[in-house]
């Protein structure tokens, strides 16, 4: 065999071998996600009982206000939960369910399919009930984002939906045990310095 074709070979079974560890990373991965399934859900359950839970998450989470408005909060501190479905790492649905804000928001919860193929990241459309900014810019516009319109949609809508599901949902304590931390040490901050005896 000539050293061309030897090369060529040696190419040609590389290729196989990586489709095969690209395989087993997907088994893998699929079988995390199986095994943590009922776990988050009980987790979402003891969530429940934790008043304001993801509006401290949230709005402690410097990423995503990167991605939304200082006027998004209003709907923020209206979610009451969060919970991400996968069928697949590449297809998943988020849950959100909102509490009503009079006037602008109505009680309900919806889910947002998001699908990942040929490395584009795709979604549909859910109507909330807002109406969509002029800017596209808001947090209830990227409800509306697809990845794929041609008409102006919610900037960087994507990242904020791998966000959800890569980092703020499954390490969702962390975010509020630190937010909590974060506040004990203000309050013992604040009690020290009331407490500071200060001499002429």
């Amino acid at each position: 065999m000539s050293d061309e074709a030897a090369l060529s070979a040696a190419l040609s079974d590389l290729a196989d071998c990586e489709e095969d560890v690209e395989k087993a990373e997907e088994d893998i991965e699929l079988y995390r996600l199986k095994k943590l399934a009922p776990l988050y859900l009980h987790r979402d359950e003891i969530i429940q009982k934790i008043p304001g839970f993801w509006r401290v998450v949230l709005s402690q989470h410097d990423e995503f206000a990167d991605h939304i408005k200082a006027s998004d909060f209003e709907y923020v501190d209206a979610i009451k939960s969060i919970t991400v479905h996968w069928k697949t790492f590449q297809d998943y649905e988020i849950e959100f369910s909102f509490n009503a804000i009079e006037g602008k928001l109505k009680d309900q919860t919806i889910r947002k399919h998001f699908l990942l193929k040929d490395e584009q990241l795709t979604s549909e459309p859910v109507d909330i009930g807002v109406p969509a900014t002029a800017e596209r810019k808001s947090f209830v516009d990227w409800f509306n984002w697809t990845g794929v319109s041609n008409a102006k949609e919610f900037p960087d809508g994507g990242e904020l939906a791998a966000l959800f599901s890569e980092d703020i949902y499954p390490y969702c304590v962390k975010y509020y045990t630190e937010a909590q931390r974060d506040v004990e040490d203000e309050e013992s901050a604040g009690s020290s310095s009331e407490g500071e005896l200060i001499l002429d």
